[in-house]
């Protein structure tokens, strides 16, 4: 598929939307949390349902057909899968901000691994249906990619996203252009960034489990 400079105008306005929220975040935080803590978190911890609500979006927005053509169609579902990818940064830059405040605190270290766990868990998926969301964008940016099925889809991009994530070599898929491979360097980052976490808050941990 190629990228055109309509293209390029479409995630110029996309990216320019996102800066302009995420300079006012606080102020949007502070309106939904109250409804979010009240009849989302209460019932389903943040760790389970970001990643429930970010596959829910990927199903809704595979449920359109790809627009092949040059148009306003094109343009638009290029400014939808670029929005996906934005808030998909958005739940990972939270489930990351969470997880730094839970290992800081004392628990058990039953609920500590369950956190940990959790936590681990739902970045890896978050990565996973953005690489899907890519890739039904547009097929060339992964190779080996067996099925066309959106469940066996999704399982092989979440277990891509495992590979990238623990740093192993367990998945066939390789990602083989330029914003692919520039998402996987982003996950790898954020792996690194989970271990500083973890060192920084060491003593806590150490002291978790001592109480074992």
């Amino acid at each position: 598929m190629k990228y055109d400079l309509k293209s390029f105008v479409i995630c110029v306005v996309v990216c320019v939307l996102f800066s302009f929220f995420w300079c006012n975040r606080e102020k949007v935080y502070q309106r939904t949390d109250p409804f979010l803590n009240k009849y989302v978190w209460k019932y389903i911890p943040y760790s389970i349902g970001y990643p429930i609500i970010m596959f829910l979006i990927l199903i809704l927005v595979k449920q359109f057909e790809r627009p092949e053509q040059d148009d306003v169609a094109k343009q638009l579902y290029l400014a939808g899968i670029l929005s996906y990818l934005l808030i998909t940064a958005i739940v990972i830059f939270e489930l990351m901000e969470k997880f730094g405040k839970y290992v800081g605190k004392i628990m058990s270290f039953p609920k500590l691994l369950i956190q940990i766990f959790l936590s681990l868990l739902s970045i890896v998926l978050c990565y996973g249906f953005a690489y899907n969301i890519l890739y039904y964008y547009d097929n060339s940016m992964f190779s080996s990619v067996c099925y066309n099925d959106i469940i066996q889809e999704t399982i092989q991009f979440v277990y891509y996203s495992c590979e990238i994530f623990f740093n192993t070599d367990v998945s066939d898929i390789r990602a083989i252009n330029l914003i692919s491979q520039g998402l996987t360097i982003v996950e790898s980052l954020t792996s690194f960034l989970v271990i500083v976490i973890l060192l920084a808050n060491y003593k806590n941990i150490g002291n978790i489990f001592k109480n074992i």
